[in-house]
């Protein structure tokens, strides 16, 4: 499957007072082409469940599959917007770059660790000479989600985030 990111819908969570950044997400996505639209962050003590609202506000926002989500501090990495050979049983593409994941949501982890994101652990195996096919990942600043089925999937991961009492480690922006 091909995909033009320029042909999809993309909502970018951004806080209103950031005009700096908004203003950096208009010129940088106008000159790409990709159209979007702001969906307001949230503002609060406790920063993971402001992001996992913002993120759902942004779900709620879109109209159809698939569509993108954005944090304002993206910035793309080349000017090739086409993904080509998407895997036919892509769910969610991950357009960014981290190297941080999650272990699985179990006590023994937490108990363990301290926490259940740890850098340096991108959970992934090859899917083929293109695609990993990630199996954890802690970030959503640049995301494409393309199933009902990743719909479903991202939205229960928003939930449990939302309900999180400890903070999570930060992702670089692409």
């Amino acid at each position: 499957m091909k995909l033009d990111l320029r042909e999809l819908p993309a909502m970018v969570v951004s806080l209103p007072a950031e005009t700096r950044r908004r203003a950096h997400v208009t010129d940088h996505f106008g000159a790409l082409g990709i159209s979007f639209e702001f969906i307001d962050g949230v503002v609060g003590e406790r920063k993971i469940r402001n992001v996992a609202i913002a993120h759902r506000n942004a779900f709620d926002a879109a109209k159809g599959l698939p569509f993108m989500v954005f944090e304002d501090d993206v910035v793309f990495c080349g000017k090739d917007l086409v993904l080509r050979d998407v895997p036919e049983d892509a769910d969610i593409v991950y357009l960014g770059k981290n190297d941080d994941g999650c272990l699985p949501n179990v006590p023994e982890y937490s108990d363990r660790f301290g926490h259940r994101s740890l850098a340096n652990l991108a959970l992934a195996s090859r899917h083929d000479a293109s695609w990993l096919r990630l199996h954890s990942m802690v970030s959503a600043h640049a995301i494409l989600i393309i199933s009902e089925r990743g719909n479903r999937e991202f939205r229960e991961a928003q939930r449990i985030s939302k309900n999180r009492i400890r903070h999570s480690t930060c992702a670089m922006p692409i």
